[in-house]
């Protein structure tokens, strides 16, 4: 018989963007692999054609929507079929283990728990009795950052814990030395840059926690003294109208654009100067990861997971969380010094491949699937 196993998110777009090397290691392996999440409105086709059971399950990014009701409900009756539940974000992990039975194995990975240093007291209270509850029924733990390991030591100390550093990036996809690139001019001229345009690439949902109206104010900040530049802002979001009404009133449109969506995100880093990630907060940001893979200085916010990348002064800055003054302040530093920053650059490449690489996280993970197969059997 098959072993089964069951990734779990709150949205699918999750599954598509961090989960399939995963997935497609166990496909490989010959388990029966399927997926639960809310579906709606999204292509599933990239599941289907790997052979992936797809469950719709009407999960809400808001706490107390009714559909996480439903939801709940609806998990009881889809985990039956599997042994194994491998459950990513925190709404859809708590409702899952919550509706698993005793019998079944669940491996909870926590991509940033949702207390943090920049919620309030009672949030933070509310969510660590969320968690306390939920750890009751969780077999094992995974965290990706260091500040997250400390967390679960003092509040789980019971629980099996694990720390892997997030879901691994592909470093022969993100490098500079890929043979199908993009031509840089290419890419340039398609996106209407001047040669000689220094390009600063900020990758997110546009929404505030992602806080890009920093972005925005630094932009206006830096345009004052320096004219060669332009910041990229990848995504798309429900911020977006207002974003771009900002670039339009402050006359940035030269400086800073909202491109939303890109599917080749190696060719446009390959074009970029200098990376931003610059939320309230974070897990262990991925966007991050493959800028460093591609050999970009990165300037974050000094907030758990930014800064277990980011090494300051070594690979790129920190800067506190809500400063435009202090972004645009290092983005001019690099900008100015060729030098630091390609060999920020090389370093932090040096500690993706070193330490955040697909294979070195499939490996870890492999071994703590093993010992859940081991319990179940």
């Amino acid at each position: 018989m098959k072993k089964k196993i069951l990734f779990v998110t709150t949205i699918a777009r999750t599954v598509e963007a961090f989960l399939i090397p995963h997935i497609q290691s166990f496909l490989d392996q010959g388990y029966e692999v399927g997926v639960a999440a809310n579906i709606e409105g999204t292509s599933v086709d990239f599941l289907t054609r790997l052979g992936v059971k797809v469950h719709h399950v009407p999960f809400s990014r808001s706490l107390f929507h009714f559909g996480n009701v439903k939801a709940f409900f609806k998990m009881r009756r889809v985990c039956k079929g599997y042994s194994v539940l491998h459950l990513h974000t925190p709404i859809a992990s708590f409702l899952s283990r919550m509706a698993a039975s005793p019998k079944q194995k669940t491996l909870y990975t926590a991509h940033g728990f949702h207390f943090n240093e920049q919620e309030s007291w009672w949030k933070n209270s509310f969510f660590k009795g969320m968690e306390k509850i939920a750890a009751i029924k969780t077999t094992e733990l995974v965290v990706t950052n260091k500040d997250d390991l400390k967390e679960a030591q003092a509040l789980f100390p019971s629980l099996s814990l694990h720390y892997v550093e997030g879901v691994g990036v592909d470093t022969e996809h993100f490098s500079r030395h890929r043979a199908n690139l993009k031509n840089p001019r290419h890419v340039r001229k398609s996106m209407g840059l001047f040669p000689g345009t220094k390009v600063i690439v900020h990758i997110a949902e546009l929404n505030e926690n992602k806080r890009q109206i920093d972005v925005v104010e630094a932009a206006s900040l830096l345009q004052k003294e320096m004219s060669d530049f332009v910041i990229l802002l990848i995504g798309k979001g429900h911020l977006q109208k207002e974003i771009q009404q900002e670039i339009w009133n402050r006359r940035l449109e030269k400086h800073i654009r909202c491109i939303g969506f890109v599917e080749d995100i190696p060719s446009v880093l390959n074009i970029a100067y200098i990376g931003l990630l610059v939320s309230l907060r974070e897990g262990l940001p991925r966007s991050i990861m493959e800028m460093m893979a591609m050999e970009m200085p990165v300037i974050a916010t000094n907030i758990r997971g930014n800064r277990d990348l980011v090494q300051n002064g070594k690979t790129g800055y920190l800067v506190d969380v809500k400063s435009p003054g202090q972004i645009a302040q290092k983005c001019r530093e690099l900008l100015e010094n060729e030098q630091k920053a390609k060999q920020f650059g090389i370093v932090g490449r040096k500690v993706i491949e070193e330490q955040y690489s697909l294979p070195i996280i499939l490996k870890k993970m492999d071994t703590i699937y093993k010992k859940l197969w081991n319990q179940h059997e």
